[in-house]
């Protein structure tokens, strides 16, 4: 149960905060995969607007 306490940031050093920030950006980075699946389905849907707005012919 103590590890869900909240952690006093000031008892962390300067150098140690950093280090998380990083790793925490590091696991918070989209894989490549999520990116070209994001990339397709955004792909589609500008198509599909392009395709109603000038139509298809």
């Amino acid at each position: 149960m103590e590890s869900t306490q909240k952690v006093n940031r000031s008892k962390i050093s300067p150098e140690k905060l950093k280090e998380i920030k990083v790793h925490w950006r590091m696991l918070n980075q989209p894989t490549q995969e999520a990116l070209e699946n994001y990339n397709r389905i955004l792909a589609k849907a500008q198509l599909r607007v392009y395709h109603q707005v000038f139509g298809s012919k």
